[in-house]
């Protein structure tokens, strides 16, 4: 998978976290506190809901998490991460 989100297409919540390096209950919690712009989007046949987030927003909190290139380590959640 690479590294960086492509700015053209949209991402769940699970993918938005792998690219963030952060646990998907994070990426949720930021989306219900306004971090992380996104959308409920409905699907299936009992219209369940899930959070559709832009790529552009993933590159944009990634560049806020992890300025200059900078990346956690792989499993850690940024809650975790001393600046």
């Amino acid at each position: 998978m690479q590294n960086v989100a492509s700015a053209g297409r949209s991402y769940t919540v699970d993918e938005a976290a792998r690219f963030l390096r952060v646990l998907p209950a994070t990426v949720r919690r930021w989306l219900k506190e306004g971090f992380i712009k996104g959308a409920k989007t409905t699907y299936g046949q009992g219209r369940r809901e899930r959070w559709r987030i832009e790529g552009r927003e993933v590159r944009r909190v990634q560049s806020i998490v992890y300025p200059t290139g900078t990346v956690a380590p792989a499993g850690s959640d940024t809650q975790r991460v001393k600046e």
